[in-house]
């Protein structure tokens, strides 16, 4: 069954230079930092882990996913779309 049209769900609820009050934006905030780590942290993880790394060199995968994330993260943001999206790993979605 189809939703009439302008139903509850239809709903904008931000124009697009509208910005959420504070409290829903660090809860956002918090929300797409959590996805952002659990994205960086999982991948190097399972890969060092099926690849028979060190606990030592899972953690320096990590670092340089986490620096080539935030570094890629940057590029995007003052060079490439203006967008604050994460670049990270693929794996994540494999």
């Amino acid at each position: 069954m189809t939703n009439p049209a302008g139903s509850e769900q239809d709903k904008i609820y931000y124009g697009i230079d509208d910005k959420p009050e504070f409290s829903k934006n660090l809860f956002y905030s918090f929300q797409w930092m959590f996805f952002s780590l659990a994205n960086v942290i999982v991948v190097p993880a399972v890969l060092g882990i099926s690849l028979g790394l060190t606990e030592l060199e899972i953690a320096q995968l990590a670092q340089r996913t986490f620096l080539v994330s935030g570094l890629a993260c940057l590029l995007q943001i003052y060079i490439g779309h203006r967008l604050p999206v994460l670049e990270g790993a693929g794996g994540m979605w494999l």
